[in-house]
Protein backbone atom coordinates (compact mmCIF):
# COMPACT_ATOMS: atom_id res chain seq x y z
CA UNK A 1 0.00 0.00 0.00
CA UNK A 2 1.35 3.34 -0.46
CA UNK A 3 2.28 5.87 2.02
CA UNK A 4 0.40 8.91 2.94
CA UNK A 5 1.93 11.84 2.95
CA UNK A 6 0.45 15.94 3.51
CA UNK A 7 -1.57 14.45 6.45
CA UNK A 8 -0.05 13.79 9.57
CA UNK A 9 -3.02 11.39 10.09
CA UNK A 10 -1.12 8.75 13.02
CA UNK A 11 -1.70 11.73 15.71
CA UNK A 12 -5.35 12.42 14.61
CA UNK A 13 -7.49 11.42 17.66
CA UNK A 14 -10.28 9.90 17.30
CA UNK A 15 -14.11 11.26 19.09
CA UNK A 16 -16.60 8.96 20.38
CA UNK A 17 -17.52 6.80 17.48
CA UNK A 18 -21.15 6.76 16.24
CA UNK A 19 -23.03 3.57 17.71
CA UNK A 20 -25.40 1.97 15.51
CA UNK A 21 -28.84 0.85 16.86
CA UNK A 22 -31.71 -0.27 15.42
CA UNK A 23 -33.38 3.05 15.67
CA UNK A 24 -30.57 4.67 14.03
CA UNK A 25 -31.51 6.87 11.41
CA UNK A 26 -29.28 7.33 8.27
CA UNK A 27 -28.51 10.71 6.47
CA UNK A 28 -29.39 10.43 2.69
CA UNK A 29 -29.27 12.50 -0.41
CA UNK A 30 -29.91 16.31 0.03
CA UNK A 31 -28.74 18.89 1.46
CA UNK A 32 -28.22 19.26 5.73
CA UNK A 33 -27.19 21.64 8.17
CA UNK A 34 -24.56 19.21 10.12
CA UNK A 35 -22.63 19.44 13.37
CA UNK A 36 -18.96 17.13 13.21
CA UNK A 37 -19.41 14.75 15.88
CA UNK A 38 -16.20 12.94 15.46
CA UNK A 39 -13.50 12.18 12.80
CA UNK A 40 -11.44 9.11 11.96
CA UNK A 41 -8.92 7.67 9.93
CA UNK A 42 -8.67 4.23 8.10
CA UNK A 43 -5.69 3.74 10.23
CA UNK A 44 -8.05 3.63 12.95
CA UNK A 45 -9.77 0.58 11.09
CA UNK A 46 -8.69 -2.94 11.95
CA UNK A 47 -7.85 -5.33 9.16
CA UNK A 48 -8.18 -2.36 6.62
CA UNK A 49 -5.90 -2.52 3.43
CA UNK A 50 -7.94 -0.01 0.98
CA UNK A 51 -7.28 3.51 -0.03
CA UNK A 52 -6.22 5.71 3.56
CA UNK A 53 -9.03 8.21 4.15
CA UNK A 54 -10.23 10.81 6.91
CA UNK A 55 -14.43 10.72 7.79
CA UNK A 56 -16.01 12.97 9.76
CA UNK A 57 -19.18 11.84 11.44
CA UNK A 58 -21.64 14.23 11.20
CA UNK A 59 -25.44 14.56 12.63
CA UNK A 60 -28.52 16.24 11.41
CA UNK A 61 -31.35 16.05 14.19
CA UNK A 62 -31.05 12.70 14.71
CA UNK A 63 -29.84 11.67 11.83
CA UNK A 64 -26.07 10.35 11.41
CA UNK A 65 -24.13 10.83 8.63
CA UNK A 66 -20.41 10.67 7.54
CA UNK A 67 -17.61 13.12 4.83
CA UNK A 68 -15.15 10.97 3.41
CA UNK A 69 -12.18 12.42 2.51
CA UNK A 70 -9.38 11.03 0.68
CA UNK A 71 -5.76 10.88 2.19
CA UNK A 72 -2.73 11.92 -0.22
CA UNK A 73 -0.46 8.88 -1.21
CA UNK A 74 2.78 9.38 -2.98
CA UNK A 75 1.58 7.62 -5.74
CA UNK A 76 -1.39 9.93 -6.60
CA UNK A 77 -0.77 12.90 -9.91
CA UNK A 78 0.08 16.43 -8.69
CA UNK A 79 -3.43 16.98 -9.63
CA UNK A 80 -5.48 14.53 -7.65
CA UNK A 81 -3.06 15.54 -4.58
CA UNK A 82 -4.20 18.91 -5.31
CA UNK A 83 -7.74 17.93 -5.51
CA UNK A 84 -7.89 16.15 -2.46
CA UNK A 85 -6.26 18.64 -0.61
CA UNK A 86 -8.55 21.63 -1.78
CA UNK A 87 -11.66 19.37 -1.11
CA UNK A 88 -10.44 18.88 2.66
CA UNK A 89 -9.10 22.10 2.79
CA UNK A 90 -13.06 24.01 1.86
CA UNK A 91 -14.85 21.68 4.12
CA UNK A 92 -12.68 22.43 7.46
CA UNK A 93 -12.51 26.40 5.65
CA UNK A 94 -16.98 26.31 5.59
CA UNK A 95 -16.79 24.73 9.37
CA UNK A 96 -14.89 27.57 10.80
CA UNK A 97 -11.56 26.30 10.66
CA UNK A 98 -9.08 28.94 10.74
CA UNK A 99 -5.25 27.98 11.35
CA UNK A 100 -3.85 25.18 9.34
CA UNK A 101 0.02 25.44 10.42
CA UNK A 102 -0.22 21.51 11.74
CA UNK A 103 -2.87 19.31 9.59
CA UNK A 104 -3.68 17.18 12.50
CA UNK A 105 -4.61 20.28 14.46
CA UNK A 106 -6.44 21.61 11.87
CA UNK A 107 -8.64 17.99 11.39
CA UNK A 108 -9.00 18.11 15.14
CA UNK A 109 -10.85 21.86 15.08
CA UNK A 110 -13.65 21.11 13.35
CA UNK A 111 -14.79 18.20 15.96
CA UNK A 112 -18.30 20.45 17.36
CA UNK A 113 -18.76 22.40 14.56
CA UNK A 114 -21.63 23.19 12.34
CA UNK A 115 -21.43 22.95 8.76
CA UNK A 116 -24.12 22.38 5.32
CA UNK A 117 -23.47 19.25 3.59
CA UNK A 118 -24.80 18.24 0.16
CA UNK A 119 -24.71 14.70 0.37
CA UNK A 120 -25.60 12.30 -2.95
CA UNK A 121 -26.59 8.76 -3.91
CA UNK A 122 -24.38 6.20 -5.91
CA UNK A 123 -26.10 3.01 -7.35
CA UNK A 124 -23.50 -0.28 -7.17
CA UNK A 125 -24.70 -4.18 -8.14
CA UNK A 126 -23.91 -6.00 -4.97
CA UNK A 127 -25.01 -9.44 -3.78
CA UNK A 128 -27.19 -10.51 -0.71
CA UNK A 129 -25.01 -11.78 2.03
CA UNK A 130 -27.45 -14.94 2.94
CA UNK A 131 -28.87 -15.51 -0.62
CA UNK A 132 -26.41 -14.53 -3.20
CA UNK A 133 -29.32 -12.26 -4.78
CA UNK A 134 -27.66 -9.71 -7.29
CA UNK A 135 -29.05 -6.24 -5.73
CA UNK A 136 -29.02 -2.49 -6.36
CA UNK A 137 -27.57 -0.85 -3.15
CA UNK A 138 -27.41 2.62 -2.30
CA UNK A 139 -23.95 4.39 -1.34
CA UNK A 140 -24.92 8.20 0.02
CA UNK A 141 -21.28 10.31 -0.50
CA UNK A 142 -20.22 13.82 0.38
CA UNK A 143 -20.79 16.27 -2.37
CA UNK A 144 -19.76 19.38 -0.94
CA UNK A 145 -20.29 21.78 1.71
CA UNK A 146 -20.53 25.35 2.90
CA UNK A 147 -20.82 27.37 5.98
CA UNK A 148 -23.47 27.45 8.45
CA UNK A 149 -25.69 30.09 8.03
CA UNK A 150 -25.02 29.81 4.50
CA UNK A 151 -27.10 28.28 1.20
CA UNK A 152 -26.20 24.82 0.30
CA UNK A 153 -27.80 23.76 -3.29
CA UNK A 154 -29.30 20.05 -3.95
CA UNK A 155 -30.80 18.86 -6.82
CA UNK A 156 -31.68 15.19 -7.78
CA UNK A 157 -29.56 15.59 -10.68
CA UNK A 158 -26.08 15.54 -8.99
CA UNK A 159 -27.02 11.36 -7.84
CA UNK A 160 -25.25 8.60 -9.95
CA UNK A 161 -27.54 6.14 -10.48
CA UNK A 162 -26.59 2.90 -12.45
CA UNK A 163 -25.70 3.19 -15.84
CA UNK A 164 -27.67 2.49 -18.98
CA UNK A 165 -24.56 -0.51 -19.12
CA UNK A 166 -24.61 -1.71 -15.63
CA UNK A 167 -28.72 -1.82 -15.25
CA UNK A 168 -28.21 -4.04 -18.29
CA UNK A 169 -25.40 -6.59 -16.26
CA UNK A 170 -27.58 -6.43 -13.09
CA UNK A 171 -30.66 -7.40 -14.87
CA UNK A 172 -28.48 -10.57 -16.93
CA UNK A 173 -27.12 -11.25 -13.20
CA UNK A 174 -30.50 -11.45 -11.61
CA UNK A 175 -32.17 -13.73 -14.23
CA UNK A 176 -29.23 -16.07 -14.25
CA UNK A 177 -29.94 -16.17 -10.38
CA UNK A 178 -33.78 -16.72 -10.65
CA UNK A 179 -33.22 -19.54 -12.89
CA UNK A 180 -30.36 -21.35 -10.87
CA UNK A 181 -32.68 -20.77 -8.05
CA UNK A 182 -35.73 -22.86 -10.03
CA UNK A 183 -32.98 -25.09 -11.10
CA UNK A 184 -31.82 -26.09 -7.98
CA UNK A 185 -35.62 -25.91 -6.25
CA UNK A 186 -36.37 -28.65 -9.19
CA UNK A 187 -33.40 -30.91 -8.38
CA UNK A 188 -33.95 -31.03 -4.60
CA UNK A 189 -37.68 -32.23 -5.50
CA UNK A 190 -36.78 -35.30 -7.20
CA UNK A 191 -37.55 -38.53 -5.34
CA UNK A 192 -34.12 -39.83 -6.31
Amino acid sequence: MDKTISFNLGSVETGTKQKSTKNTEYITEGAYNCEVVSVETSSSRENYSGAPYIMFNVKSGNKLGRARFWAIRESDKPSSQEWKAKQLKEFLVNCGVTDFSDDAESIKQAVGKKVNITFIYEEYVTNNRDTDEPMIRKAIKYRWSSKDGTKIAYKEEYNQPLSKEDMKDYMQKKEEFSSNSVNTEIDEDLPF
